[in-house]
């Protein structure tokens, strides 16, 4: 987990300079001397970062699409995409919108009966935009897994709704 330094509610070190300082070629000892004695301040302390309202938005339509995929209905995955999304994944390497996209899912979940999960990684965001990074794993209706695969996604801010406007999978199809 993602650590930053707080004195009380607001952040003292972002998260991101606490990364860099922790990634430097300083040598370990020091980083953790360091680490040690930030904690024996009193009043600071190493603290999880909170979690942001995009990432438990993002996180919430990953659980109506692992819904949508269990149905087989590829027309409410496709509206999780803007109008001019991408999928970049799939036999052609590239689809361009809601009808194109909407045939990918058909072709790739059928009827349905097959259990899909998404685990976020990473969220991230500036503005309008936001990117996830995850594992996309899916089972088939006798519960063996068939595709254990990492994804990027980037969603855009299309009026108060999160969409995805570029999907982008490695397809890592589980051999048996």
């Amino acid at each position: 987990m993602a650590t930053a330094l707080s004195d009380g509610p607001g952040p003292l070190v972002s998260r991101l300079a606490l990364f860099r300082f922790m990634n430097t070629s300083v040598n370990t000892s020091r980083r953790a001397f360091v680490a040690a004695a930030l904690t024996a301040v009193p009043g600071i302390t190493l603290a999880a970062a909170p979690r942001s309202a995009t990432r438990e938005a993002i996180e919430r339509l990953n659980r109506r699409f692992e819904e949508a995929h269990l149905r087989g209905d590829a027309a409410a995955l496709a509206r999780q995409y803007t109008a001019d999304g991408q999928a970049l994944w799939g036999p052609k390497g590239r689809v361009t919108g809601r009808t194109e996209i909407e045939r990918l899912w058909k072709a790739d979940i059928g009827e349905g009966g097959r259990k899909a999960l998404l685990e976020t990684y990473e969220v991230e965001e500036t503005g309008r935009w936001a990117y996830e990074t995850g594992r996309f794993r899916v089972w088939d209706a006798a519960n063996t897994l068939i595709n254990d695969s990492t994804y990027l996604e980037i969603w855009k801010k299309v009026g108060r709704d999160w969409l995805i406007h570029r999907d982008i999978g490695s397809e890592n199809r589980v051999k048996h």
